[in-house]
């Protein structure tokens, strides 16, 4: 990490996210705010997570962000049966890779809900589908998923509503 002379150098944001959250960027805020005598100041930008909160038509005024899910199997299992009995909205980040398995994960622990998944937010493809996760996965199946996600799960009391 750079001296206190260069710190105040090392302050760009990510155009998809805000820096510092779930992403690598939180090490190079974290190196900054060590090495600088000076305070560390911040500017919203653009949000993924909130955004895809804001586009999924859940609850907004309460809601938890999980990021991304473990990558084990044994911990993500654990993680979404923990978020099944979630009263909030939920958001998560999911690679695209990813995607079909995470929407299978869902579909297992939580049936056949509701949920959005939001691609590219803030950028030029920007996509937001609201569906069931059986429908959601049958078009991931036909249609490669791309760009990086943000999946948001409804509030416990709304997921088994028609």
């Amino acid at each position: 990490m750079p001296g206190p002379s260069r710190a105040s150098a090392i302050s760009r944001g990510s155009p998809s996210r805000f820096i510092g959250i779930a992403s690598a960027t939180r090490r190079v805020s974290s190196g900054v705010r060590t090495a600088s005598t000076r305070s560390v100041a911040v500017v919203p930008g653009a949000n993924a997570a909130l955004a895809a909160l804001v586009l999924s038509g859940f609850p907004t005024d309460r809601f938890v962000f999980e990021g991304f899910l473990p990558v084990k199997p044994g911990r993500r299992r654990q993680r979404l049966e923990e978020l099944r009995e979630e009263e909030r909205t939920a958001i998560l980040y999911e690679a695209p890779h990813r995607l079909l398995k995470t929407l299978a994960e869902i579909q297992d622990v939580f049936g056949d809900i509701r949920l959005a998944v939001s691609r590219e937010l803030t950028k030029a493809f920007e996509e937001t589908l609201r569906d069931r996760a059986s429908r959601l996965r049958e078009r991931f199946t036909t249609r490669r998923p791309r760009g990086e996600y943000a999946l948001v799960l409804p509030p416990k009391r709304l997921r088994y509503d028609a």
